[in-house]
């Protein structure tokens, strides 16, 4: 059984007006109060910093972790090792940019350059930030209009479902 974590829980009681404060305002105390400083430690996922990356590598042993996929890419970066550059906000920030050029990239080889105009192309990147481009590239190959449904059919896509339905609020927060 999959638990929310705290702050999905703070963002389900906020949305529904259990509770009064904006959860998404501590992003900008925590930033505010502790500079470089915040976002340094690792979640449950091996997460980390202010871009939450990760650079789990596939079970089994085999393949890179995302970091490192975004780093051997775009070697001109010259992206540091992964626990110092995921700690960095610029660092991570630039990595983040990167990945998202690496995962519009990987949607247009796959799916074609008509990708570019699907309404939807946003959400697409947000996930595969989320819960990789694989899957994402999975989801939008099953028959049916539905992408996110298909998405939640997949393996280790609940957090990713919960994550879309956050960037659904702030993108339609007046």
């Amino acid at each position: 059984m999959f638990s929310l974590n705290l702050q999905t829980r703070e963002f389900y009681a906020y949305k529904s007006g259990i509770l009064q404060y904006n959860p998404f305002d501590r992003v900008k105390v925590i930033l505010t109060g502790n500079g470089e400083e915040a976002f340094p430690s690792y979640n449950y996922a091996g997460a980390v910093g202010l871009t939450q990356f990760t650079n789990n590598k596939p079970k089994r042993g085999r393949g890179i972790g995302t970091w490192d996929i975004v780093k051997k890419t775009y070697p001109a970066a010259q992206l540091p090792e992964f626990k110092v550059g995921a700690a960095n906000h610029i660092e991570s920030i630039k990595a983040a940019i990167l990945l998202y050029d690496y995962n519009l990239n990987e949607l247009i080889r796959t799916l074609g350059i008509g990708i570019l105009d699907d309404e939807n192309l946003n959400f697409y990147l947000y996930a595969a930030h989320n819960c990789g481009i694989g899957r994402v590239i999975q989801a939008l190959k099953k028959p049916g209009k539905d992408w996110r449904q298909a998405l939640r059919k997949l393996s280790k896509t609940n957090e990713t479902i919960m994550f879309l339905e956050k960037v659904d609020y702030l993108v339609n927060e007046k």
